[in-house]
């Protein structure tokens, strides 16, 4: 291979192709990522997925936990990222058995599970050990699919709500069938009831705690309740969001020093509610308080789940706060950033807010560590070595205004020895496009890392 001029090692995006290049023309590039021995250390991928949820957690003992599936093929996806991320360290590690700690489905509205059919496919095909399955009705979940198939009968009228209605109804069919097959061993545990520990021992020590919803959210499990759910989803009635919402869960993961929230769609309602019981219920003497050094944001930022008081009773003292958001609807809103920083100013916390549908120009421009994403990266054609070559130099000579390298997942990582949360943005060398701001207005300059 050619020599290469030692300024461009310095250049991430040059270091990155090089990195590729080494691994095409066999120099012993090594993927250091991808041995699934997480250290002592918990890390967290808050994958860029477009308007909706899918969050990989990898643990100190190198199992999973996966929260939410969706994906967005206008980003360059083809798949849940998870898949992509776990097919590698399969691929390149065969030797390692993938164990999935567990998986849950926060609710099942389509921005969650979309991509779930895809990846249990992988996952039965590949005997990949899943030991949990949480999901919104438990072991009843049969039954939730049985009502969907009644509503989306009655309630989806037009063309584009049954085709969306159809595309659904195949992912809980998926999570039906998996649950119905004889390969199936995971442990089913029901998503609502008391503020309760969901495993005290996953990932080798760390502890899942159900905050919400609780069973007055619910009332009980009842057709009617989730027939008026799933009409909301296919009439899209204004208002209705907060009613379809009370079926989102909550989680809390507890790993030593470190305290991690996953709020789903959860609404303002039910996260005051949830805190309260928390707080009556005396759960600080069993799993110490009910604040966070980092919190998945509710609803993609929306402010129907944000308040300054909200804020108040989760920030812990240095906090990072992580939003899954795409381009539709102007998340995070201005409003739930205004609550986060007030919040923190008031109660004396540090927080650094980092929103997946940040645009390209504040992305570069941020403080803080990159890292090339090989892990999402898919098989190039069979090309030979030499080709390859070339077309990778072509990549990386972009123009002075050319597209610039994607958002692949802000990565968060929890050291054992340290209550400082690491976090670094890792980029898609192989996907480049230009992302504009999402606000049309100066609303753009509340964002914390705006770089206008």
């Amino acid at each position: 291979m050619p020599q290469l001029n030692e300024t461009l090692l310095t250049n991430p995006q040059m270091a990155g192709v090089l990195r590729r290049l080494k691994e095409f023309v066999g120099l012993g590039h090594k993927r250091s990522d991808l041995t699934g021995a997480s250290g002592e250390r918990l890390k967290v991928y808050l994958f860029n997925v477009g308007q909706g949820d899918h969050v990989l957690l990898e643990f100190p003992n190198g199992h999973y936990g996966i929260i939410d599936f969706y994906f967005e093929g206008t980003l360059g996806l083809k798949e849940p990222p998870a898949l992509t991320y776990l097919e590698n360290v399969k691929r390149f590690h065969p030797e390692k058995q993938i164990v999935i700690d567990f998986i849950c489905i926060s609710h099942t509205d389509f921005d969650h599970v979309k991509g779930i059919d895809t990846f249990l496919k992988w996952a039965e095909e590949n005997e990949i050990q899943i030991d949990n399955f949480w999901l919104p009705s438990g072991d009843e979940f049969w039954r939730v699919y049985e009502i969907y198939e009644k509503a989306l009968t009655k309630y989806a009228k037009g063309s584009a709500a049954k085709d969306q209605g159809l595309d659904l109804k195949d992912r809980l069919r998926a999570i039906r069938d998996f649950q119905k097959s004889n390969n199936y061993t995971s442990h089913t545990d029901a998503m609502q009831g008391a503020i309760r520990s969901l495993h005290s021992n996953i990932g080798g020590g760390a502890e899942v705690v159900l905050i919400a919803p609780l069973a007055k959210h619910l009332k009980k499990f009842d057709e009617q309740v989730w027939m008026d759910f799933f009409r909301w989803m296919f009439e899209k009635k204004v208002g209705d969001s907060a009613q379809a919402n009370l079926t989102s869960s909550i989680l809390l993961v507890i790993l030593r020093k470190h305290k991690l929230l996953f709020g789903g769609d959860a609404e303002l309602d039910v996260w005051t509610e949830c805190l309260d019981d928390y707080e009556r219920t005396n759960q600080k003497k069993h799993f110490g308080p009910c604040v966070a050094d980092f919190i998945k944001v509710s609803h993609h930022g929306s402010n129907n789940s944000s308040s300054l008081d909200l804020w108040k009773r989760i920030l812990d003292k240095d906090v990072k706060v992580g939003i899954s958001a795409g381009r539709r609807y102007g998340h995070p809103h201005s409003e739930t950033l205004r609550d986060i920083a007030g919040a923190a100013r008031e109660i004396g916390s540090t927080v650094q807010i980092l929103s997946t549908n940040t645009c390209t120009h504040c992305l570069h421009n941020q403080n803080i560590p990159e890292e090339p994403l090989e892990e999402l990266v898919y098989d190039p054609p069979a090309y030979p070595a030499e080709v390859k070559q070339t077309l990778n130099r072509l990549k990386a000579l972009p123009g002075p205004s050319g597209p610039r390298p994607a958002l692949g997942a802000y990565i968060f990582r929890f050291p054992f020895d340290s209550d400082r949360v690491a976090v670094a943005k890792g980029l898609r060398y192989d996907m480049k496009r230009n992302v504009s701001c999402v606000y049309r207005n100066s609303l753009h300059r509340l964002f914390p890392d705006c770089a206008q």
